[in-house]
């Protein structure tokens, strides 16, 4: 059978060449930033359209990730609801240390947080949500997915982190809180990294994400 279109996953469970270009693609996407060319929004964009082909080309474990009713029943673990809210806890304790110590770092995370989004604050707390899936299926649910699956769990795990801060660089005068965005960034990534890996779902990966995001959010916004 010609499998030089095919998507999914083949019978031995390896990742094909399409999708390995498409890793290569979102990576090199992801770069682009850095250099001036803001583009990495494409990264989501192609995630998204793989990670859906992938799913429906799998007919026996298809879109398994995303589904909520199992996301539920590991919220009953202590210890993944912990990772869950991880992410937004450091948020908070990062807030209380540089709005003492580095004020202007708020105001570049400010700037890079809603520059992804417009209409305002209400409209973002909107929109964030909506972004955060995305990212989460594109980055996790098929970018992590198969760079676990070509590499060990760790080394999947950091390469997509790595790749996900550098879709979020944002350019500033002072590179000092630049390297602190990314260095967060990469963080929080490796912690979302960790749900979907232990509890193999995208739904509580983005969780994760939402619960962090939306915590920068009024933080940002009310204090």
């Amino acid at each position: 059978m010609d499998r030089s279109l095919n998507l999914g996953v083949d019978e031995m469970g390896e990742v094909n060449l399409v999708q390995k270009i498409a890793i290569i693609i979102m990576f090199i996407l992801a770069m682009l930033p850095v250099v001036g060319l803001p583009v990495s929004g494409l990264t989501v964009f192609l995630g998204i359209i793989f990670y859906i082909v992938v799913n429906m080309k799998d007919k026996k474990d298809g879109f398994r990730d995303f589904d909520p009713r199992a996301g539920y029943g590991h919220l009953t673990n202590k210890s993944i609801r912990g990772w869950i809210f991880l992410p937004a806890t450091i948020n908070i304790l990062v807030f209380l240390l540089v709005s003492t110590f580095v004020p202007d770092f708020l105001a570049h995370v400010a700037d890079r947080t809603f520059s992804a989004v417009s209409g305002g604050v209400f409209l973002a707390i909107i929109q964030l949500p909506i972004a955060a899936l995305g990212e989460e299926l594109a980055w996790r649910g098929f970018f992590q997915q198969k760079t676990t699956k070509l590499l060990d769990a760790p080394w999947g795990i950091i390469i997509t982190s790595l790749a996900f801060a550098l879709a979020h660089f944002t350019p500033s005068a002072n590179l000092g809180l630049v390297s602190l965005d990314l260095l967060l960034v990469f963080i929080n990534s490796v912690i979302y990294g960790v749900v979907y890996y232990k509890t193999k779902n995208a739904v509580l990966s983005s969780l994760s994400h939402l619960s962090a995001n939306f915590v920068a959010i009024v933080l940002l916004v009310f204090f």
